[in-house]
């Protein structure tokens, strides 16, 4: 349930962009946004660090994960748990040596085509909130919900 997450990200969007877009009813229409920025993590636990900061990339497809994995000709394993759960849009890597992120995120055609307009209009500053639960591989979260201030968007 997308209600079940366990801490947030707030992404100061430095930059949002559009790559790709092909809209239409076929279930196999294709979009990709990406946006970056400067994220801050929050966990409810207590066991955690109070905040952690990093750079985080993030690419959203705009196609379902077992699509996507259909199409790969490589498909990270854990990647896999976004695919075989039904509450989880998108998987957050763990920061690599210069304490940057990446992520990536599955929508719907029909979820994509809401994020466009909000996206289009995106400014610098603009703040995102990407909605995590732990993941049961130790290397990345799970992202379960993105809130883009006047859109939410969810499994």
């Amino acid at each position: 349930m997308a209600s079940d997450w366990s801490g947030s990200i707030n992404v100061k969007v430095t930059e949002a962009n559009i790559r790709c877009v092909v809209t239409g009813t076929d279930s196999d229409a294709l979009g990709v946004a990406t946006m970056s920025g400067e994220a801050s993590l929050s966990r409810i636990s207590d066991t955690e660090p109070p905040r952690q900061e990093f750079r985080l990339s993030l690419a959203i497809q705009g196609r379902s994960a077992l699509q996507a994995k259909a199409a790969a000709t490589v498909w990270p394993k854990l990647f896999d748990e976004v695919a075989e759960n039904d509450d989880v849009i998108g998987i957050l890597l763990k920061a690599d040596e210069d304490d940057h992120r990446r992520g990536d995120v599955f929508l719907l055609a029909t979820q994509f085509d809401k994020l466009m307009p909000v996206m289009s209009k995106f400014t610098t500053g603009a703040v995102v909130v990407l909605y995590i639960r732990k993941s049961t591989l130790s290397e990345c979260d799970l992202i379960v919900m993105i809130d883009l201030n006047t859109t939410v968007i969810a499994p």
